[in-house]
């Protein structure tokens, strides 16, 4: 999730998709805007932590970046938010 949609959201789509291909869990990432990702219905939400406080409760697992291109960080932050879920 991004402002608009179309830029670091596209970006971040990209980097999600191989988060999830790596141990080979099945998912479906979209890259929307702001008001998409507000409306809810997504299992998980990433965008910049600069969103995050106003996308609480859109999904069951919101999940904030500092960086919005840097996999590692986007990969332990996936990781911790199912290891969370799991405790």
């Amino acid at each position: 999730m991004c402002d608009v949609g179309q830029g670091s959201s596209l970006i971040m789509k990209v980097f999600v998709e191989d988060v999830f291909k790596e141990p080979g869990v099945p998912s479906r990432v979209e890259s929307v805007e702001i008001l998409t990702a507000k409306a809810g219905g997504a299992d998980i939400v990433v965008c910049s932590i600069l969103h995050e406080p106003e996308l609480r409760g859109a999904a069951p697992v919101v999940i904030g970046l500092k960086s919005l291109v840097d996999k590692k960080e986007m990969r332990e932050n996936i990781k911790g938010a199912f290891r969370k879920r799991l405790d």
